[in-house]
């Protein structure tokens, strides 16, 4: 990984936490949007660009619950 990807995913993953908090204490609809939106962007760059797969996010529904 070169040093710009580093920050652009550091910059990635710092707004995708913020969202979360933002979304844990206001529970706005509008802000799990955009946590979610956000997730996904991590999960797509680990995977591209890590060759990681992507586990559940926070916000996945669980399964036969």
């Amino acid at each position: 990984m070169s040093a710009l990807n580093n920050e652009t995913f550091i910059d990635l993953v710092r707004c995708m936490r913020d969202a979360q908090k933002k979304w844990f204490r206001d529970r706005s609809p509008m802000d799990l949007g955009e946590a979610q939106y956000l997730e996904r962007g991590v999960d797509h760059w680990l995977e591209r660009e890590a060759g990681l797969r992507a586990t559940p996010t926070l916000f996945d529904k669980k399964e036969n619950a």
